[in-house]
């Protein structure tokens, strides 16, 4: 986190000491691939330029890490589109081998296995707020359920199915996530996040409510993982 200059020092210094042993271990960077990525929630943040060695690292809006879409502004937009494109092409590569299916089962299976897990991978940290997007990803399931199940609404062909809304996914994925970090399954420090309630006598009337999230006045913060946990755990 940069709140001086003297972050900035410290974090070149860093650069430094790595590219120093880039080069001892003769493991050079690609630095056309080396880019600076600046999240802040200030106005006006604190604008550095780096150096890997004697190349600048040139600033980037968007980047790729761990097959998750960053943005400088942390908004999902470009992520959710890129996924969205990338399992339609999946959908249609089922529909044209699976023309001639007549089992359901087995297009089930396929998009199950094949196409829902691009749109469920790593959902805790992108799950959208707005419906547009939340629309957007729904369709590809839409879809879906239509080459499976013919002459019926959605919600019908997914009870028929047994399946849920990926919005309906996206929370549950959201609930088990946070019941491994209440459990300490997961290296998380909670008390960082959410703030655990006294026993006082309101928490006594109100024995399923044992944590809130910490006030914000953003809605980057409002909208993140833990926020949107807490309140579906007290649903």
């Amino acid at each position: 986190m940069i709140n001086d200059l003297n972050d900035c020092y410290t974090l070149q210094n860093d650069l430094s000491a790595i590219h120093d042993l880039s080069i001892l271990w003769e493991i050079n960077f690609n630095l056309q691939k080396c880019k600076q990525l600046r999240i802040a929630k200030k106005k006006t943040p604190i604008h550095d330029i780096y150096h890997l060695g004697t190349e600048p690292l040139l600033p980037s809006d968007t980047e790729k890490d761990l097959s998750i879409m960053l943005h400088h502004t942390l908004a999902w937009h470009e992520h959710i589109f890129t996924k969205v494109n990338s399992v339609d092409k999946i959908l249609r590569l089922i529909k044209r081998t699976c023309e001639n299916q007549t089992q359901s089962a087995v297009i089930s299976k396929l998009y199950i296995h094949l196409v829902r897990p691009h749109l469920e991978y790593a959902c805790e940290m992108w799950s959208p707020q707005k419906a547009f997007l939340q629309d957007m990803i729904e369709s590809v399931q839409r879809r879906a359920t239509r080459l499976m199940i013919k002459g019926k609404s959605y919600m019908e062909r997914l009870k028929s199915l047994h399946l849920l809304t990926l919005k309906s996914r996206r929370t549950q994925l959201d609930l088990i996530f946070f019941y491994k970090c209440l459990k300490g399954l997961l290296n998380i420090e909670l008390s960082s996040f959410i703030i655990f309630r006294n026993n006082t006598a309101y928490e006594l009337r109100n024995a399923d409510l044992p944590f809130k999230t910490q006030y914000t006045r953003l809605n980057m913060l409002e909208y993140s993982y833990f926020h949107r946990a807490v309140k579906a755990w007290k649903v």
